[in-house]
């Protein structure tokens, strides 16, 4: 599988990825947005915090900022938990960073289907680059030996758009 160039995403300065329990997945991504990365998210849960930390160790003589821990963590299986923290880092923590991205692009490869249900809700919401990683697969689904992970760009942008994803209370309501 060879992904056209016009449908990868350009390198970008600042990157936010889910990440999972398969370390390969993450440094892919990673290994594609250097050598200009500077700034990006080890978005983890609990089960994948220790993936992310080997990550941190991994690339930090290469990417200047990387942000990972308790503060980044997520619930595997709430949506709103991963839809809130992208919100809060793509419309507060970009703000004070020096140099400040212009963009942050968010890989959705890793993580659940609800996680990346939430940072694609983020991402819509606040207008950002995404992507996701393809590699070429057996009948069995397993990934082909010797394939080539390539990221490709979702360019997904609403006009009207949606600015913010409430949760419901399905609790005790008032009446």
């Amino acid at each position: 599988m060879n992904i056209l160039d016009e449908l990868k995403p350009q390198k970008q300065i600042a990157l936010a990825l889910l990440v999972s329990s398969h370390k390969a997945a993450s440094e892919d991504i990673i290994n594609y947005h250097l050598p200009i990365l500077h700034h990006c998210w080890l978005i983890a849960t609990e089960d994948s915090l220790g993936v992310a930390r080997e990550l941190q160790q991994e690339y930090k003589s290469k990417i200047a900022h990387i942000y990972v821990g308790k503060e980044f963590l997520v619930e595997p299986f709430n949506l709103y938990s991963t839809f809130e923290l992208m919100d809060r880092i793509l419309t507060e923590d970009v703000e004070s960073l020096d140099p400040r991205p212009r963009q942050v692009i968010l890989d959705i490869t890793g993580g659940t289907k609800v996680m990346t249900a939430g940072m694609v809700l983020a991402g819509f919401a606040n207008q950002s680059l995404m992507e996701y990683t393809q590699t070429t697969r057996d009948e069995k689904g397993n990934i082909k030996e010797g394939a080539i992970p390539q990221p490709t760009l979702i360019e997904a942008y609403f006009e009207a758009g949606v600015r913010r994803v409430k949760p419901i209370n399905r609790g005790n309501s008032k009446k």
